[in-house]
């Protein structure tokens, strides 16, 4: 089956020019174009652009995308390295996981904070940023243990 940039840019919830930068950056090999000029994508470049999208969303610069995809192109050979980029961006995505998870539970502490006092009418003394950030790394210690 065959898609125009529209189609394809729908489906992956991209644009239809950062589907063009994709091409002009090298990421995309072989796409094709119809009579009248326009690109033409197939079952496999959606497959690549799915690629090329999941690893732009964790942070993978362009410049090492292309990389990753040269070696896929170079074959089996390549599975060493391969395995190792995709380890190391692995491992990043763990990191920010983790960053991430402490920043929702401390949004929820505050969420709870203020619906308490909402419900209680009470109004309690906002503490400093820096007065809540270190009670709540101390609660994460504690929880930790």
């Amino acid at each position: 089956m065959e898609y125009i940039a529209h189609e394809v840019a729908e489906k992956l919830g991209i644009t239809v020019p950062t589907l063009h930068y994709y091409e002009k950056a090298g990421l995309l090999p072989s796409i094709k174009r119809n009579s009248v000029g326009n690109r033409i994508y197939t079952e496999e470049n959606i497959e690549w652009l799915y690629m090329i999208v999941l690893m732009r969303e964790v942070g993978v610069p362009i410049r090492e995308i292309r990389s990753y995809i040269q070696l896929l192109l170079k074959g089996p050979e390549t599975i060493p390295e391969r395995y190792q980029l995709v380890t190391q961006y692995k491992q990043s995505v763990e990191e920010k996981m983790k960053a991430m998870q402490t920043s929702l539970k401390w949004l929820g502490a505050k969420v709870n904070f203020y619906q308490e006092m909402m419900d209680t009418g009470e109004n309690k003394p906002c503490r400093t940023f820096l007065e809540e950030s270190e009670l709540f790394r101390l609660k994460q210690a504690e929880e930790q243990k």
